[in-house]
């Protein structure tokens, strides 16, 4: 644990499932990277309590579109035997919920003996952890590790108390309302991040023209 002025934090490299999760990853696929991001990783760094986290999301980096559907087929043929659990939502098309360029099809969750949180696992054509984190809609979820380093840029928005929108926004409509559910979640737990007056108008605007 290290202390910071948002209280004791849990240093991520330490954290054994998130290691693992990445060490699993990275051996079902050698040719791609693999990195956690987004509120798995915030949640940890930003509370120190590991119950804070519901799911963890897993991204493989620099993935073509057309690539998406021959992982899918890796995933199946050669995860047999190492007792992790696949479901398949064939009828639900992820794409750009954190932002453009991510996509899976199908949406795919993944449940690893010995880790007690879901995967959640998805594809980016991003080629860097710091590319994939700037395409997040709000900055308060911009947080990675990819098993040897960690990002933390949207640790600034607990500094500052308020949420930062991301420049480009494709779904306002989705990006409001994560943004009002992370104003209520941290609410709850004492914590002050805002949705500014200002950036709901924003989205709000831009609703009206989508």
């Amino acid at each position: 644990m290290i202390e910071t002025t948002y209280g004791p934090k849990i240093i991520i490299p330490d954290f054994r499932p998130f290691q693992e999760v990445i060490c699993y990853f990275s051996s079902l696929f050698p040719e791609k990277r693999a990195v956690i991001a987004g509120g798995a990783i915030r949640d940890l760094w930003v509370t120190g309590d590991s119950k804070q986290i519901k799911d963890i999301d897993v991204f493989l980096l620099d993935v073509k579109e057309e690539e998406a559907p021959i992982l899918d087929t890796h995933i199946l043929e050669n995860s047999h035997g190492q007792g992790a659990l696949y479901h398949y939502i064939p009828t639900y098309l992820f794409k750009a919920s954190y932002g453009p360029g991510v996509y899976h099809y199908p949406k795919c969750k993944v449940t690893l003996p010995g880790i007690p949180f879901p995967c959640e696992l998805m594809y980016s054509p991003h080629a860097t952890p710091e590319d994939l984190i700037r395409a997040f809609d709000w900055r308060a979820c911009q947080f990675s590790y990819d098993g040897k380093s960690s990002l933390y840029p949207g640790e600034e928005d607990f500094s500052e108390g308020k949420l930062t929108l991301n420049e480009k926004i494709p779904y306002p409509k989705s990006t409001l309302r994560r943004g009002l559910m992370l104003e209520y979640k941290y609410r709850q737990l004492g914590r002050t991040l805002k949705l500014p007056k200002s950036t709901l108008l924003a989205l709000v605007a831009m609703m009206a023209f989508n």
